[in-house]
Protein backbone atom coordinates (compact mmCIF):
# COMPACT_ATOMS: atom_id res chain seq x y z
CA UNK A 1 0.00 0.00 0.00
CA UNK A 2 1.49 3.00 -0.83
CA UNK A 3 0.70 6.75 0.61
CA UNK A 4 0.68 9.72 -2.18
CA UNK A 5 2.52 12.56 -1.32
CA UNK A 6 1.76 15.57 -3.83
CA UNK A 7 4.81 17.55 -5.19
CA UNK A 8 4.58 21.15 -5.27
CA UNK A 9 6.19 22.65 -7.98
CA UNK A 10 8.32 25.74 -7.15
CA UNK A 11 6.07 27.74 -9.24
CA UNK A 12 3.33 27.25 -6.52
CA UNK A 13 4.74 27.78 -3.83
CA UNK A 14 2.83 30.41 -2.85
CA UNK A 15 -0.61 29.01 -3.48
CA UNK A 16 0.27 25.87 -1.68
CA UNK A 17 1.66 27.70 1.42
CA UNK A 18 -1.97 29.76 1.40
CA UNK A 19 -3.58 26.25 1.24
CA UNK A 20 -1.76 24.56 3.55
CA UNK A 21 -1.83 28.03 5.63
CA UNK A 22 -5.69 27.67 5.49
CA UNK A 23 -5.84 23.90 6.39
CA UNK A 24 -3.90 24.66 9.70
CA UNK A 25 -6.04 27.69 10.58
CA UNK A 26 -9.10 26.41 10.35
CA UNK A 27 -8.02 23.09 11.49
CA UNK A 28 -6.69 24.90 14.80
CA UNK A 29 -9.71 27.13 14.91
CA UNK A 30 -12.26 24.53 14.92
CA UNK A 31 -10.54 22.93 17.62
CA UNK A 32 -9.68 25.93 19.72
CA UNK A 33 -13.27 26.89 19.35
CA UNK A 34 -15.02 23.34 20.67
CA UNK A 35 -12.32 22.72 23.59
CA UNK A 36 -12.76 26.22 24.69
CA UNK A 37 -16.78 25.81 24.71
CA UNK A 38 -15.84 22.56 26.71
CA UNK A 39 -13.24 23.68 28.90
CA UNK A 40 -11.29 26.68 28.45
CA UNK A 41 -8.17 24.95 30.02
CA UNK A 42 -7.75 22.44 27.10
CA UNK A 43 -6.16 25.12 24.38
CA UNK A 44 -4.05 26.72 27.45
CA UNK A 45 -0.15 26.02 26.93
CA UNK A 46 1.99 26.05 30.08
CA UNK A 47 4.26 28.30 29.30
CA UNK A 48 5.19 31.28 31.26
CA UNK A 49 7.61 34.00 29.75
CA UNK A 50 9.34 36.82 31.33
CA UNK A 51 8.19 39.07 29.14
CA UNK A 52 6.18 39.55 26.16
CA UNK A 53 9.41 40.42 23.98
CA UNK A 54 10.73 37.20 25.36
CA UNK A 55 7.40 35.18 24.32
CA UNK A 56 7.01 36.73 20.82
CA UNK A 57 11.04 35.58 20.42
CA UNK A 58 10.48 31.90 21.59
CA UNK A 59 6.97 31.33 20.54
CA UNK A 60 7.82 32.88 16.91
CA UNK A 61 11.37 32.82 15.61
CA UNK A 62 12.82 29.41 18.08
CA UNK A 63 10.47 27.44 18.59
CA UNK A 64 9.29 27.09 14.41
CA UNK A 65 13.41 26.99 13.68
CA UNK A 66 14.03 24.37 16.00
CA UNK A 67 10.89 22.22 15.95
CA UNK A 68 11.05 22.27 11.82
CA UNK A 69 14.68 20.78 12.18
CA UNK A 70 14.18 18.51 14.62
CA UNK A 71 10.51 17.23 13.96
CA UNK A 72 10.46 17.15 10.09
CA UNK A 73 14.52 17.46 8.56
CA UNK A 74 15.78 15.34 11.22
CA UNK A 75 13.33 12.72 11.79
CA UNK A 76 12.24 12.56 8.38
CA UNK A 77 14.92 12.47 6.80
CA UNK A 78 16.49 9.80 9.21
CA UNK A 79 13.42 7.76 8.78
CA UNK A 80 13.73 7.74 4.83
CA UNK A 81 17.46 7.18 4.89
CA UNK A 82 16.61 4.17 7.34
CA UNK A 83 14.48 2.88 4.13
CA UNK A 84 11.08 3.59 5.77
CA UNK A 85 7.83 4.28 4.22
CA UNK A 86 7.09 8.25 4.05
CA UNK A 87 3.96 7.64 5.93
CA UNK A 88 5.19 6.11 8.76
CA UNK A 89 7.98 8.83 8.73
CA UNK A 90 5.35 11.39 8.85
CA UNK A 91 3.24 9.79 11.31
CA UNK A 92 6.33 9.66 13.54
CA UNK A 93 6.92 13.30 13.50
CA UNK A 94 3.70 13.87 14.08
CA UNK A 95 3.11 12.14 17.18
CA UNK A 96 6.39 13.66 18.44
CA UNK A 97 5.75 16.80 17.58
CA UNK A 98 2.53 16.69 19.60
CA UNK A 99 4.12 14.75 22.16
CA UNK A 100 6.85 17.61 22.67
CA UNK A 101 3.39 19.32 23.15
CA UNK A 102 1.94 17.54 26.12
CA UNK A 103 0.07 20.17 28.37
CA UNK A 104 -2.65 18.02 28.54
CA UNK A 105 -4.06 15.18 26.32
CA UNK A 106 -6.32 17.43 24.17
CA UNK A 107 -3.61 19.80 23.12
CA UNK A 108 -1.24 17.28 22.68
CA UNK A 109 -4.07 15.60 20.30
CA UNK A 110 -4.44 19.01 18.38
CA UNK A 111 -0.86 19.73 18.00
CA UNK A 112 -0.41 15.71 16.68
CA UNK A 113 -2.52 16.54 13.72
CA UNK A 114 -1.34 19.67 13.02
CA UNK A 115 2.26 17.61 13.46
CA UNK A 116 1.13 15.54 10.67
CA UNK A 117 0.23 19.07 8.47
CA UNK A 118 3.93 20.49 8.68
CA UNK A 119 4.99 16.58 7.83
CA UNK A 120 2.68 16.64 4.86
CA UNK A 121 4.07 20.20 3.82
CA UNK A 122 7.12 19.41 4.47
CA UNK A 123 6.96 16.24 2.26
CA UNK A 124 5.55 18.14 -0.62
CA UNK A 125 8.17 20.29 -0.62
CA UNK A 126 11.35 18.03 -0.06
CA UNK A 127 12.02 17.33 -3.89
CA UNK A 128 12.71 21.48 -4.31
CA UNK A 129 15.60 20.82 -1.86
CA UNK A 130 17.05 21.90 1.53
CA UNK A 131 16.58 25.73 1.58
CA UNK A 132 12.37 25.29 0.27
CA UNK A 133 11.18 22.84 2.13
CA UNK A 134 13.03 23.61 5.21
CA UNK A 135 12.32 27.56 5.30
CA UNK A 136 8.58 27.11 3.90
CA UNK A 137 7.77 24.72 6.83
CA UNK A 138 9.35 27.14 9.17
CA UNK A 139 7.47 30.20 7.61
CA UNK A 140 4.25 28.57 7.89
CA UNK A 141 4.71 27.67 11.52
CA UNK A 142 5.85 30.94 12.36
CA UNK A 143 2.83 32.34 10.91
CA UNK A 144 0.16 30.25 12.40
CA UNK A 145 2.30 31.23 16.04
CA UNK A 146 2.24 34.43 15.53
CA UNK A 147 -1.60 34.58 15.10
CA UNK A 148 -2.21 32.58 17.98
CA UNK A 149 0.47 35.08 19.36
CA UNK A 150 -1.71 37.94 18.91
CA UNK A 151 -4.97 36.07 19.62
CA UNK A 152 -3.46 35.24 23.22
CA UNK A 153 -1.97 38.76 23.87
CA UNK A 154 -3.91 41.16 22.31
CA UNK A 155 -7.60 39.72 21.78
CA UNK A 156 -9.84 39.24 24.24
Amino acid sequence: MSFAINKIPASKNLKYFLITFSIYFVFQFLTASIADYINPDLTKASHKFDSLSSEFIMVIIVAPIVETIIFQYLIIETCLNLKLPALFCMILSALLFGASHFYNPVYAAVLTVVGFILAYYYMSLRHQGNINKIVLVIALHALANMIAFFEKNFLI
